[in-house]
């Protein structure tokens, strides 16, 4: 590439790197040349970019340079860019603030142009002598070599070098925060993390499902936050959102039979779904049509549809004829060729008789259908397409693109998307076709040593617990049942009691006492409550009501600077979860003792008895998660710094219109 320097008359440089030169050393009374000055820049300018490129890339943000996207408005995406410090080539540059519309869709690419020109003395009064009283004073000085940063497009056409740094696709960006930090001095860290841990995710990236849009596609929403993937950081400041339109796999099913039950219309739950299309319904109708005999006995009467499945009646006034010995059904006609009774020639005649009908049904949802006129107790065989449930998957490549991964389909057994090479599952998305997605966040979260210490904790928590559970099995297990010829049960359980032989009492407690045998009685009385009154213990007597704020429309000039309030919401949930009935009872001890007054025990014989009861409390674990949806609570807008004149038109809070109305 020339130098646009080597085009200005008498400028002279001979610095070459490959000469190794480090300085330049200036001795007293030697000469002093033009170009040893430019060498000696050259020299220094050279070396301070050789450590540069080891740390920074061409086309990286050091500071400022955000990316806004407004929202598509007739295929167009304002895109507003900050002001902010770009290195490129060894130097930072400035690059002012700028405004431009994209296509809402296809890809765009949008970065820095540089361009470089040499301003001359002649142009620029800063570059002429300024030393009062000297020769030099309103001389020509050196000219100056000048290089300009502006935002710009790929495919914008304009002058001077193009270095990407944002890409965008159908209206949501891409590229994440770039780092300023060179690839080849990541190198070593990225596949230590890569080598060490794998994907994960730092914090944040939940997805979460918005529904269909206007367009018919499924909205996500997948947070802010950070992930590692394939040792490379992917951060994101705001939330991405990822439309897909829905692109089910369709499978036909033939004859599908369904019995008509109760009375018309029949409303069919068909067993696959959602369904994408009836293509046929064929159901058993019964009507009764006048027929006219033929010109001569033993003629066969046409019926006028071609798939009769069976007669109900055939009749002529009071007269009603009787299959297999009267006529015959031959076909879709009545046959009158037995010798039984039948109408005279030419005469008129009824015949009830039921045929296979293909319908369209009166109406339809996504698994059911409506049908009419069918005979109840007869089948009806529904041909139709439906949608094969599928599992898809939402993730994010190693270059902070979030992409969607369709899975395999299947009627019975659909698999879940796999999602392999450089890239990590965020979410399992359970597509109900037609409505809002089931969504499973899958992404493997980092555990921070806090949450570690705690797992370790209630580990050795675990621990314990199964020690003092292996101490008392093996002594119940090693307690000798024959002591010096003599048996000794401990009565912990019915293991050491003869199964051979019915045994009648209980065991537990360490004791073997009568057991208890329960018995059930319900009693016929009615239930009785005592009568009562209505007594009002909470009552609400206000209500919400509304009214106009601002009735008159008089606003103050509105502002260019939006502060939420509050700007960032952190709360916490506390739910206690018990496993089993807490508090429990253990046993109740029955002991008797002599008493000395006689008749006070029972029957009367000098017994009296005592009862103790034991209870305890536990606490069986305890677990933190994350919830499925942030609570409600209102935001306020604080506007400001609006300029004369300025009128307020629309305020969107994440994509949603909040305008104020009225």
């Amino acid at each position: 590439m020339s130098d646009i320097r080597d085009t200005i008359a008498r400028y002279f440089r001979r610095y070459d790197p490959l000469k190794g030169f480090q300085a330049l050393l200036f001795r007293a009374g030697d000469y002093l040349g033009a170009h040893q000055l430019n060498d000696a820049f050259e020299l220094e300018r050279d070396r301070s970019r050789a450590v540069a490129d080891v740390l920074l890339q061409n086309g990286r943000i050091t500071s400022g340079g955000t990316i806004v996207l407004g929202q598509p408005v007739d295929g167009v995406v304002r895109v507003t860019l900050e002001a902010g410090d770009i290195y490129i080539n060894g130097a930072i540059h400035r690059i002012p603030a700028a405004q431009m519309d994209i296509p809402a869709s296809g890809s765009v690419i949008i970065g820095v142009r540089l361009t470089s020109d040499i301003v001359m003395p002649e142009e620029d009064a800063s570059l002429k002598g300024v030393a009062p009283g000297t020769r030099a004073e309103g001389e020509l000085m050196a000219p100056a070599l000048r290089m300009l940063a502006r935002w710009g497009r790929s495919d914008d056409g304009g002058e001077g070098d193009f270095y990407p740094v944002y890409e965008i696709s159908d209206g949501s960006l891409v590229t994440t925060d770039p780092t300023p930090v060179s690839d080849a001095y990541l190198d070593t860290i990225r596949r230590y993390d890569r080598e060490a841990h794998g994907h994960y995710v730092v914090e944040g990236m939940g997805v979460r499902a918005l529904g269909l849009d206007d367009a018919g596609r499924q909205v996500f929403s997948v947070a802010e936050g950070t992930v590692n993937v394939n040792g490379y950081k992917i951060s994101r400041s705001t939330s991405y959102r990822l439309m897909v339109p829905e692109e089910p796999d369709i499978e036909a099913l033939d004859n599908e039979p369904h019995v008509l039950q109760g009375e018309a219309p029949h409303t069919i739950t068909l067993r696959y779904g959602p369904i994408h299309q009836i293509r046929e319904v064929a159901l058993t109708r019964q009507r009764t049509v006048t027929m006219t005999h033929g010109a001569y006995n033993g003629a066969s009467d046409s019926l006028p549809d071609a798939t009769v499945a069976e007669v109900v009646e055939v009749r002529q006034g009071a007269t009603v004829y009787k299959a297999g010995t009267d006529y015959l059904l031959t076909g879709a006609a009545i046959d009158w060729s037995p010798s039984g009774a039948e109408p005279a020639p030419g005469s008129s005649y009824q015949v009830t008789y039921r045929y296979v009908a293909t319908i369209q049904p009166l109406s339809s949802t996504a698994t059911t259908i409506t049908v009419t006129d069918g005979v109840p107790g007869s089948i009806a065989n529904v041909s139709y397409r439906y949608k094969m449930p599928r599992f898809d998957a939402i993730a994010v490549r190693n270059d902070g693109s979030v992409v969607y991964v369709r899975g395999i389909s299947s009627r019975l057994s659909p698999q879940k998307a796999y999602v392999g090479g450089p890239q990590i599952k965020l979410a399992d998305v359970w597509n109900v076709w037609g409505a809002k997605p089931l969504i499973e966040q899958v992404g493997t979260v980092k555990l921070t040593f806090r949450q570690q210490r705690a797992l370790e904790k209630r580990l050795a928590d675990l621990e314990v617990m199964v020690a003092e559970e292996r101490l008392k099995s093996d002594i119940s297990n090693r307690n000798p049942v024959t002591k010096r010829g003599l048996f000794a049960d401990p009565l912990l359980d019915d293991t050491f009691r003869d199964q051979g032989i019915a045994q009648t009492g209980a065991v537990f407690g360490g004791s073997l006492q009568l057991p208890i045998d329960v018995a059930i009685v319900e009693l016929a009385a009615p239930r009785l409550t005592l009568p009562g009154i209505d007594e009002i213990i909470i009552e609400q007597p206000f209500h919400t009501d509304a009214m106009l704020i601002n009735p008159y429309q008089a606003f103050p000039p509105p502002v260019p600077a939006v502060q939420l309030s509050p700007a960032v919401d952190i709360w916490s949930e506390t739910e206690t979860v018990w496993t089993s009935d807490v508090t429990y009872r253990f046993y109740e001890f029955v002991s008797y003792y002599w008493d000395p007054n006689p008749g006070s025990g029972p029957g009367g014989h000098g017994w009296s008895s005592s009862s103790s009861t034991s209870s305890g409390s536990e606490k069986m674990g305890s677990r933190t998660e994350a919830v499925e949806f942030i609570r409600q609570r209102p935001v306020s807008f604080t506007l400001t710094n609006f300029g004369p004149g300025e009128e307020l038109k629309e305020i969107l809070f994440d994509g949603i219109a909040v305008t104020p109305q009225g």
